[in-house]
């Protein structure tokens, strides 16, 4: 399901348990809310699940003397764990303790950057549910047998925040699906990107 399928569902939803709310919200507002209980959503199951069923890494080159690294684009909407020198071989040693000089800018520790040439690193990081930015938008961290899933989060969410009350079906179907899209993320890797092997975690500084 894209975002505007999943708010015709919401609405849907919304219009056969209380058409009053259902023509007052706009759908920019209705959007808001998808994208926030797509984010909650995620973390609740993230939180359930082995760190390496939610976490990856990303190859790439800090560039020679250079005392400064945009975050790669990717990586803006999750949670960072870790940078470490790449070796040759595919494997990672010394941690690097980059800081952040911006949001989105890395500070190399060193004044005058890797000196010595470019520098292979390793990234780890813990992946962030991605913002639905327009109707076409597809959510990239659950299979699409679990995206009806974020319109029931949503569908409940609005309704208890105009303090109504929640019909209690929704409520056990949005609770099942939710136990099958953790179980799903189990034993199935995320997206089709190289998962972190067992001997990577050993040295991972977890950051929560």
């Amino acid at each position: 399901m894209n975002r505007l399928e999943i708010a015709t569902q919401v609405k849907a939803m919304l219009y056969l348990n209380d058409a009053q709310i259902n023509n007052s919200i706009s759908a920019a507002t209705l959007n808001k809310f998808i994208n926030l209980s797509y984010v909650r959503l995620w973390n609740r199951i993230r939180s359930q699940v082995s760190k390496d069923a939610s976490c990856d890494f990303v190859d790439t080159t800090w560039p020679q003397s250079a005392a400064t690294m945009d975050v790669p684009p990717s990586l803006r909407d999750s949670t960072i764990l870790g940078v470490y020198r790449r070796n040759d071989n595919g494997t990672t040693s010394t941690r690097i303790p980059v800081q952040y000089q911006a949001p989105q800018v890395w500070a190399w520790p060193l004044a005058d950057g890797p000196a010595s040439g470019p520098i292979n690193i390793r990234i780890y990081f813990k992946m962030g549910a991605e913002p639905l930015v327009d109707d076409d938008s597809i959510p990239a961290m659950l299979s699409p047998e679990h995206h009806e899933l974020i319109a029931f989060e949503t569908a409940i969410y609005i309704l208890k925040l105009r303090n109504r009350d929640v019909p209690p079906v929704w409520i056990t179907d949005r609770d099942d699906l939710e136990f099958y899209a953790t179980k799903d993320l189990m034993t199935k890797p995320l997206r089709n990107e190289a998962r972190i092997r067992p001997n990577d975690l050993s040295h991972i500084i977890w950051l929560g």
